[in-house]
């Protein structure tokens, strides 16, 4: 949960515009803190991308989060 990670939010598939910055850039429990906070009910237009490039998917990251008793 203190893994360095970027909260993004996922765009259409058409989306041509520039790059959108991470929604939150921190920790994995940061992340999770932020998005129950502000976007709980959108949590699958959200993906959270590790330091290492493993990506998670919005519901993945709760299921982190609940495991890990946040």
């Amino acid at each position: 949960m203190n893994e360095a990670a970027k909260l993004h939010r996922i765009m259409p598939g058409d989306y041509e515009g520039p790059a959108r910055p991470p929604v939150h850039d921190g920790t994995v429990r940061e992340c999770a803190v932020m998005m129950r906070e502000h976007y709980a009910d959108q949590r699958t237009d959200f993906y959270v991308e590790l330091e290492n490039g493993a990506r998670l998917s919005g519901d993945e990251l709760e299921r982190v989060a609940v495991n890990e008793g946040e």
